[in-house]
C-alpha cells in the first residue's frame, strides 16, 4: 500500500517547478514553506525522465541496462549505516558522500538520485525519507538509501573488497555491548 502512496506522490511532484518558496501540497494537507536564509540553496527545476517513472525490483533489472538510472534500499539502521560506510570506501571527502536532504519522501526515494532534481548531487546517495508526512506509512524502524546507478556500480566493485565481506562480524555483530 505504501509503495502506491510513493508512486502517486511522485507524480505530483514531478509536475511541479520548486524554483521559489512556495505552497506545496501533499495528500490533502499543505504546508507553507519556511522562508530561506539569504545564500541558500533550492531544489531547481524538477524534470521527469520521461512519460513514465518505472520502479520495480532489482531482480527484475538486467545488468547493464542503460535506462536504469538508480537502486533504492530500504533497510534497518545497521544495514542503512553498512551501506553508506561502503560509499565511503574509496571516497576522499567524507562530507559530501552521502546527504540526508529535506524534501518529499518520493524526492529522496528516486528524484534526488534519478537525476531528476536540477542542484541534486549526481555523485552522492540519499538517506531518506526526512518528510514527516510519511510517517503513518513508511515502517518506523527503516530508513531508506538512494542511490545513483554509477555509485550502486562501484559499490558492488568494492563490495568484495569492504569490511562487510571482510569483516561480517563488524558489520553484523551477532552479540553486542549493553552501552
Amino acid at each position: 500500500m505504501w509503495q502506491l502512496t510513493c508512486l502517486r506522490f511522485v507524480a505530483e511532484v514531478a509536475l511541479h517547478t520548486l524554483d521559489s518558496p512556495r505552497s506545496i501540497r501533499a495528500s490533502s494537507t499543505s504546508f507553507q514553506q519556511a522562508p530561506r536564509p539569504a545564500g541558500s540553496r533550492v531544489m531547481g527545476k524538477i524534470t521527469p525522465l520521461g512519460r513514465y517513472v518505472i520502479i520495480r525490483p532489482c531482480t527484475d533489472l538486467m545488468n547493464e541496462n542503460p535506462r536504469v538510472k538508480s537502486v533504492l534500499c530500504f533497510g534497518t539502521a545497521e544495514r542503512i549505516r553498512n551501506m553508506c560506510s561502503l560509499v565511503h570506501f574509496r571516497s576522499a571527502d567524507p562530507f559530501r558522500d552521502v546527504l540526508v536532504p529535506q524534501g518529499a519522501s518520493c524526492s529522496s526515494f528516486v528524484s534526488y538520485a534519478a537525476g531528476m532534481v536540477a542542484n541534486a548531487s549526481t555523485d552522492s546517495v540519499f538517506v531518506g525519507p526526512c518528510d514527516p508526512t510519511g510517517n503513518s506509512w513508511f515502517p518506523q524502524d527503516y530508513l531508506s538509501l538512494a542511490i545513483p546507478i554509477n555509485m550502486a556500480r562501484r559499490m558492488a566493485d568494492d563490495l568484495e573488497n569492504s569490511f562487510i565481506n571482510k569483516r561480517p562480524d563488524v558489520a553484523y555483530p551477532e552479540q553486542r555491548s549493553n552501552a
